[in-house]
């Protein structure tokens, strides 16, 4: 009831603009199938209105109950989620005073005139305590001095082995460009995915595989976190399909292998299947929905094969905390 104010207030702000009077629907009258098939302003956090939950599971959005806090917003159009050709904008808050912030935010974007059409979008007010975590992302320095200190970094992590390879600096990055959708931060994310691949054509003898050791354990961030990048206006065509098809490869070799054998196995999981098999399932949902590949089908068999038998367990392999929560973690995420 406390969030029928902003509600209401955005519907009155697209009325007077347009003449349209938009039907203001609860979350538990609408399912996921319906709202594949609108256009819909949904607001709210992924603890309030379920039907955040696929948006919020999939790191389209980070609305809960403390991002962005207190009176934060995070408005924006997620671009084609479902692969059905319809896009989602969000007016994401984790109090009432935030919606209201983000519903008046919003109304700055909205013109007058029978069309409402509005363009990729993300306007963000961050609490205090996110303010600190996150708010660097957005005001650092960025350009060429900060692009030699990636390549830099990158260049140290391949001559030293680092854990994860290049994936790792590639997931913090994919992470900022989330958050923010400064431009740098989507062309270092296809660098590094490029100069990955280089490293892994010229055969090297890295400890853990030609990707690096435990490239795998990024995949469930990188993936979803490429869906939100390919988007970006200051990519080329040809740098997205060659990203895509590097992200496929490096899947099928360093990370659906691992997770293969929980297949048909009756062993509760240990952390190093949990994580490649929760990347399969955002790599397969991801290829499956928008190419229809048939790889997309597999990784999600091998996901669904790995999670459903250790969510009926109340612990994983290991035995020693961190080991064993990483794969308590990794099981929620996924029935998420």
């Amino acid at each position: 009831g406390e969030w029928d104010g902003p509600a209401a207030n955005l519907q009155d702000m697209v009325r007077a603009a347009t003449g349209a009077n938009l039907p203001i629907v609860k979350a538990g009258e609408i399912d996921d199938e319906q709202l594949r098939e609108t256009t819909a302003i949904i607001l709210g956090n992924v603890g309030n209105n379920r039907r955040l939950l696929y948006l919020y599971s999939h790191y389209y959005i980070f609305a809960d109950a403390v991002y962005p806090g207190d009176d934060g917003y995070e408005v924006r159009v997620v671009h084609d989620p479902w692969a059905t050709g319809h896009n989602a904008l969000v007016v994401g808050a984790s109090s009432v005073a935030g919606a209201a912030a983000g519903v008046e935010a919003l109304g700055e974007q909205i013109g007058e005139g029978a069309d409402l059409t509005i363009g990729p979008l993300l306007l963000t007010k961050l609490s205090a305590d996110m303010q600190r975590r996150y708010g660097g992302y957005a005001t650092a320095e960025l350009g060429d001095k900060w692009m030699e200190r990636v390549r830099a970094t990158a260049e140290n992590s391949i001559k030293t082995g680092a854990h994860t390879g290049l994936f790792g600096q590639i997931a913090s990055i994919g992470l900022r460009y989330q958050l923010t959708q400064r431009e740098d931060y989507a062309r270092a994310f296809v660098w590094l995915l490029q100069r990955a691949k280089e490293h892994r054509d010229s055969n090297p003898t890295t400890y853990g595989g030609p990707w690096g050791f435990d490239s795998d354990f990024s995949v469930y961030k990188v993936v979803p976190q490429w869906d939100v990048v390919e988007e970006c206006p200051a990519l080329t065509d040809d740098e997205r399909l060659e990203a895509t098809k590097i992200i496929a490869e490096w899947v099928e070799q360093a990370c659906a292998p691992k997770a293969a054998g929980t297949v048909g196995s009756t062993r509760v999981r240990h952390n190093h299947q949990t994580f490649p098999a929760l990347g399969c399932y955002y790599t397969g949902n991801y290829f499956d929905k928008y190419y229809h590949a048939g790889e997309g089908k597999i990784w999600l068999r091998i996901a669904d094969a790995a999670f459903t038998f250790q969510s009926t367990a109340f612990k994983g392999h290991e035995d020693c905390n961190g080991y064993q929560w990483l794969t308590l973690y990794h099981t929620m995420r996924y029935c998420l």
